[in-house]
């Protein structure tokens, strides 16, 4: 069995086309999918990234450790989705405007 290694921005490029933007706003972390794909969006919260977990994938066959906060389909999209069917609307995308 192969070690699993972590994730390198390659590896985020060739999972979902490319690596977020991640900062901090006072206490809220941003992290901006828009910046590889402006159909993504920005996703703001409470948590640092390591709190929503890992996981694991595979990269031409070798697992790989990916934070989860930085994966549109495991968080990003999941979550926007959540806030939508509460009536929060889709997330801002590139440009700061929000497909509400």
């Amino acid at each position: 069995m192969s070690e699993v290694r972590e994730a390198t921005e390659a590896d985020y490029q060739q999972v979902q086309g490319g690596m977020p933007e991640v900062r901090q706003e006072g206490k809220v972390t941003v992290i901006d999918h828009s910046v590889y794909d402006s159909d993504r969006g920005v996703v703001r919260g409470h948590q640092e990234v390591g709190e929503s977990g890992q996981a694991v994938l595979s990269v031409n066959g070798e697992p790989v450790r990916f934070e989860v906060a930085k994966l549109w389909k495991l968080h990003g999209q999941p979550c926007e989705g959540k806030s939508a069917s509460l009536g929060g609307g889709k997330y801002p995308r590139k440009g700061g405007k929000s497909n509400v």
